[in-house]
């Protein structure tokens, strides 16, 4: 039986269009999703609530991508915030990008746009079969 449909994701998107679009793949998957518009939202929501992963966009208003996986992990080393993989999404695909979402402590990340089939297969790799 696939995963999928036990999984609830947190999507932190700023841009509206590819938050919808982001967001109707996972639904397509079988997959419950919240959106939050930054990184200091996302920490808020991951406080409150636990969630199978978190889809973190790197440039974000008010707190950034970078910043707020940063956070998140020095809140789970403290007890305050469940584990929760962390995959950084970016539109730019800049020479260094992804070693900084792994320095940050992101587990993964995925460049924008992406299809359905590169989401699902980065989702599989760490959700299990979906």
């Amino acid at each position: 039986m696939p995963t999928s449909l036990y999984n609830h994701l947190l999507l932190a998107d700023d841009d509206p269009r590819s938050a919808e679009i982001a967001r109707m793949l996972l639904h397509s998957f079988g997959m419950a999703v919240d959106v939050v518009t930054n990184g200091a939202d996302a920490i808020e929501r991951l406080r409150h609530r636990t969630y199978d992963l978190v889809l973190m966009n790197i440039e974000m208003p008010v707190m950034d991508g970078l910043e707020a996986t940063r956070r998140i992990r020095e809140a789970q080393a403290a007890g305050d915030i469940a584990e929760v993989p962390v995959i950084g999404m970016s539109a730019h695909t800049l020479l260094g990008d992804r070693e900084k979402g792994f320095a940050a402590g992101m587990d993964d990340y995925i460049p924008k746009p992406f299809t359905g089939d590169t989401l699902r297969r980065l989702l599989t790799a760490h959700l299990g079969e979906i």
